[in-house]
Order: C-alpha cells, then structure tokens, then sequence
C-alpha cells in the first residue's frame, strides 16, 4: 500500500505583524517559504524563457534590438533585462551580431546612393571621353594655325 502526499503551494504572507512593548503593531518580514521561492524561480525561468525567444524572433525579423522594445513585446520590467545576467548576455550578443545588420530603411538608403553612384560614374566617363576628344580637336587647330602662321610668315 502507497500512500501518495499532494503538497499544494498557498501563497504565505511575508508580512507579518507582532505587538511591541508599546502596544503598537511591529511589521517584519518572514523568510520565503521553500514553495515560494520554488514558485519564484519557475517564474523567473519562464520570463527568461521568454525574452529569449523575443530575442531571437528579433534577430531573426530583423528588428533593432532595444530594451524598451523588449520592454513591450514581453510586459517585463526595463530591470529586469539590466539585471538579469543570462538575458542580458544574450541581449548584448544579439546588438553585436545586428552591428553589421542594416535597417532597412538604411538598406533603402543604401539603394538609392548606390544608383546614384552608378549614374555619376556614367557621367564622369561621357564627360572624360569628351574632354579627349576636345584635347585633340585642340591640338589640330594648334597645328593649323602654326601651319597658316608660318606661311603667313612666309609670304610676307
């Protein structure tokens, strides 16, 4: 015969009240009980679970990584990302890797300066062909008039 022993978890008061000498209510407050801070620990092991997903669902939508924007997809305290040293470590390996990522309005940017690159060089070569082309159109005029000065020279 097994006997099976259900513990249920009942949240404990952690204030508690005791009357002083002077008759007056005295508050302190108790230690955790051993469920409440089994219950703490799940907690906070479910919003780490959390934030790194968030995180990683960031990364990978190629969303800037910012804690007020964790902030609001995940409804946990600006705290709670400084303070936590697994989250933060992600979080902060995460900016690194973004360092190199675009945002895509910097990509549309980028598009429109690239075009515009592409253009000016066009340009410059049209522009460099034709001064050649003037230079030794130039220099046959140079010729030709040495040439009708010396026989102008000449003739005289």
């Amino acid at each position: 015969m097994t006997i099976t022993i259900f513990l249920q978890w009942q949240p404990l008061p952690r204030r508690s009240a005791i009357a002083g000498k002077s008759g007056k209510r005295k508050w302190f407050w108790q230690p955790a009980s051993l469920w409440q801070v089994l219950a703490g620990r799940k907690k906070a092991s479910g919003n780490i679970c959390l934030a790194q997903q968030i995180i990683h669902d960031m990364v990978v939508n190629k969303e800037r990584i910012t804690v007020p924007k964790l902030m609001k997809k995940t409804g946990l305290s600006r705290g709670f990302f400084y303070k936590n040293p697994t989250v933060r470590d992600l979080m902060n390996q995460a900016v690194e890797e973004q360092a190199g990522m675009i945002d895509p309005r910097r990509e549309i940017l980028n598009m429109a300066m690239e075009k515009q690159i592409e253009l000016l060089n066009q340009k410059v070569t049209t522009l460099t062909r034709e001064n050649s082309e003037l230079k030794k159109k130039n220099e046959k005029l140079q010729k030709a008039l040495k040439k009708q000065d010396l026989n102008f020279i000449k003739n005289l």
